[in-house]
């Protein structure tokens, strides 16, 4: 059921960090199709209003379509065995390079297409008068991918007139490396068979969660941050420091939790936890960040993939300060105090089950595998 939809996707949002990660993977995946069925036509249009960062976006895909040219070469090599004109690795190569960037579309104009994937900002009127302008645009046999990470899926669904054709298909950052994705599956969606075979094409371990605001990533992840601004609250800007290398390194995780808010970007997370919190009707905000938010400090990444200054700065990825009203402060020594450590533990603990109780996630083993194969906990 897939290949024929296959033939004709649609990035919305390609400029962006998770539009250009989840193009690369539907591009990767397309040009082995078009390798296996020559003669059909592929497109992959990537739709965004940033037309320079769109060229960006080209540039990076021929890179990471050679880099994964090179990496699957035994592969490729079989599917086009029956070509002639391919004889050595580096013909393959670029042939298979060559055939990916003959499917690639530009554009800043919304395009008509079988799968359409949306990875536009986080924000429900934003995405709401997208899918109503899709509505419009495709076909009544189009199916739509929403990025979301927060918004409920059946109430974009509903309000942008797209009842059984829009499942929920968040991709974790960045989407070509992290093997974990949640799926949201409204009760009338036709797309549930499409989803779940690209996915398994993609190669993606997925966990199926409600449709309730945040899902299981975020709904752990904003309470999470949360808490630790709490702690924070109690210690200052040192605090932020030690809680930090708390969770990262006596946690045992790849990054600490107010790192990982940087990462994330502390924008971001405003916006996820304002829409959580309006939709669950219970406050997951942490007034710390939005205060930073509030200062325009607001983390991200920059192009080369160095981290922004947010709760710290940086050397490329690695804090070197802590940010403390209005400055940066060398970071301090020591240790978090022992009773931080168990009362995030405890935290955590109450986070995970209140997610299976509230109906968010299906069980404490799904919980179990979005902290392992999102998070890396």
């Amino acid at each position: 059921m897939i290949d024929q939809a296959l033939q004709h996707c649609a990035v919305i949002g390609a400029a962006g960090k998770m539009g250009r990660g989840i193009a690369q993977l539907i591009l990767q995946l397309m040009t082995q199709e078009k390798l296996r069925r020559p003669g059909e036509d592929f497109r992959l249009d990537l739709i965004d209003q940033d037309i320079k960062g769109l060229e960006q976006t080209r540039k990076y895909l021929r890179a990471e379509l050679q880099r994964f040219a090179e990496k699957n070469i035994n592969s490729l090599r079989a599917l086009v065995k029956d070509d002639p004109k391919l004889i050595s690795n580096e013909e393959v190569i670029q042939a298979f390079i060559n055939a990916g960037m003959d499917c690639l579309w530009l554009s800043d104009q919304l395009q008509d297409a079988s799968l359409v994937f949306e990875a536009i900002v986080e924000d429900v009127e934003a995405k709401v008068e997208l899918f109503q302008q899709l509505k419009t645009i495709c076909s009544e046999q189009s199916l739509f991918f929403s990025n979301t990470s927060s918004i409920p899926i059946q109430y974009l669904a509903d309000k942008s007139g797209l009842q059984g054709r829009l499942v929920g298909f968040h991709f974790y950052n960045p989407p070509p490396l992290q093997s974990l994705m949640e799926s949201v599956y409204p009760s009338d969606s036709k797309g549930v068979v499409v989803a779940k075979e690209l996915a398994e094409r993609l190669g993606k371990v997925v966990v199926e969660a409600n449709d309730v605001a945040g899902f299981i990533g975020n709904g752990f992840l904003m309470r999470e941050i949360q808490f630790a601004c709490s702690l924070a609250e109690e210690g200052g800007h040192a605090a932020i420091a030690l809680l930090d290398e708390l969770t990262r390194d006596q946690l045992h995780r790849p990054m600490g939790i107010f790192q990982l808010a940087d990462y994330v970007g502390l924008d971001v997370c405003v916006r996820i936890a304002r829409i959580m919190t309006d939709f669950l009707g219970k406050s997951v905000t942490a007034p710390l960040v939005e205060q930073m938010v509030a200062q325009n400090i607001l983390g991200g990444q920059n192009p080369d993939g160095s981290q922004k200054e947010g709760f710290f700065r940086y050397e490329g990825r690695k804090p070197v300060a802590v940010y403390d009203q209005k400055e940066y402060r060398p970071l301090p020594e020591g240790k978090a105090p022992p009773e931080w450590k168990q009362r995030f533990l405890e935290q955590e603990a109450v986070i995970v089950q209140k997610l299976v109780e509230d109906g968010v996630a299906k069980s404490l083993e799904d919980v179990k595998l979005v902290l392992e194969k999102g998070f890396h906990h």
